[in-house]
């Protein structure tokens, strides 16, 4: 069943790595040639890659661009993160979703006995098998978007991330016209203003669709 599949059935083996004196110029290069968001950070120790950090995108642009230091000057150590969240191949997935939320990551290095390097997993490739496995378990695709919810609360969230702020409209005062139609809602951009509006749940906005939990 769904709820049953470990880290190690769906974690990804081909991991793009970097060394604590990459540089980070050459960190950003690996990313973009590989086509990755983030490098797993290794020491190699008896012909095994020790994982010891982790370097986002978004490490470089909050520590080094934002601050408009030079890339070139510094190393990767200089910026990684140290304090990890790792998985063993024969963690549930769905206790290690949970744990990805409570920690707000979204990528984790699956590491062996001796923290050796054996893969990684990102919230959104596992919180998508983990829907296909439930869509399966419904039946055909109506069951699918059912899934996507059951997946999404089981591990341990009632919303989904989408890179922007949902909000709802307010309710207009009534017009000569009837209307049955619910408010609508928009994703809008961070740096857009709006008044004052509150967030929707996921099951909120399924609602008005018939979608259900």
């Amino acid at each position: 069943m769904a709820e049953h599949l470990n880290v190690g059935e769906i974690c990804t083996r081909s991991v793009t790595v970097a060394f604590r004196k990459t540089r980070l110029d050459g960190a950003a290069r690996l990313m973009r040639g590989n086509h990755v968001g983030c490098l797993v950070v290794v020491d190699e120790v008896d012909g095994k890659r020790i994982v010891v950090g982790l370097l986002t995108d978004r490490d470089i642009v909050t520590a080094v661009v934002a601050k408009d230091l030079a890339p070139s000057a510094l190393c990767v150590e200089d910026v990684m993160s140290v304090d990890l969240l790792t998985a063993r191949s024969g963690d549930s997935l769905i206790d290690l979703l949970r744990a990805m939320r409570r920690k707000g990551v979204r990528r984790v290095p699956v590491v062996g006995q001796q923290d050796e390097l054996v893969g990684i997993v990102t919230f959104d490739d596992a919180l998508d098998i983990l829907t296909e496995e439930l869509g399966l378990l419904g039946g055909g695709p109506p069951a699918g978007r059912s899934a996507r919810a059951r997946a999404t609360r089981l591990a341990g969230s009632e919303h989904e991330d989408s890179g922007c702020l949902l909000f709802a409209d307010r309710p207009h005062p009534p017009s000569g016209r009837a209307s049955g139609r619910a408010n609508r809602c928009h994703p809008v951009p961070h740096h857009r203003a709006a008044q004052p509006v509150w967030p929707l749940r996921l099951s909120a906005l399924r609602a008005g669709s018939g979608a259900g939990a």
